[in-house]
């Protein structure tokens, strides 16, 4: 793909597969930081395993932005039942 293919292609964060194919340099990374939306990941060589880095990344840090902000899962889990009680007064 990185000597065929023209314009960009986006993936989306459930498909990592991309990270393990096309070398680092091709690749940009969004962050949590609105002034400075895109960044290209440092410390991260073509021969290491991308997918592993970038997963590492996003766990401890070590990049110029920040790319991954926490899931609060005790918000998350009360949004789940707060949805599956939607429109069960309804019937």
């Amino acid at each position: 793909m990185q000597e065929k293919a023209k314009g960009q292609l986006i993936f989306t964060s459930h498909n990592l597969r991309p990270l393990e194919v096309l070398e680092n340099e091709f690749l940009i990374y969004t962050t949590v930081n609105p002034e400075n939306r895109y960044i290209k990941c440092a410390y991260i060589k073509n021969t290491q395993n991308t997918r592993l880095s970038y997963l590492r990344s996003i766990k401890l840090g070590g990049q110029k932005e920040k790319l991954y902000n926490e899931t609060n899962i005790y918000e998350m889990e009360l949004a789940m039942r707060r949805a599956g009680r939607v429109g069960t007064h309804d019937r």
